[in-house]
């Protein structure tokens, strides 16, 4: 005997079935993620890691005069030498 009401819900399983796989792949992306993050924090924590930064002398820069008073600049941009050092100890 046939009954109509399972001719539904065959039809809802199966538009499931896309949203169902594409939610297992998102949770095992979030998962992923989540492993990968927790590794990367651990493994920052084994070694310690100092850096210098020393500045140099400004080699170009930009001014901006607005107008509204004398000595009003803005200093937008500018170039200067900077070394910089890591070690890991």
């Amino acid at each position: 005997m046939f009954v109509m009401g399972n001719m539904g819900d065959i039809r809802k399983e199966k538009a499931m079935k896309p949203v169902l796989k594409r939610i297992g792949l998102m949770g095992f992306l979030a998962v992923l993620f989540l492993r990968l993050v927790i590794l990367s924090a651990e493994a920052g924590q084994k070694e310690k890691i100092s850096a210098t930064k020393k500045y140099g002398p400004i080699i170009s820069r930009s001014i901006i005069y607005p107008g509204d008073l004398p000595k009003h600049e803005i200093l937008p941009d500018f170039l200067r030498l900077s070394a910089a050092a890591c070690s890991s100890e």
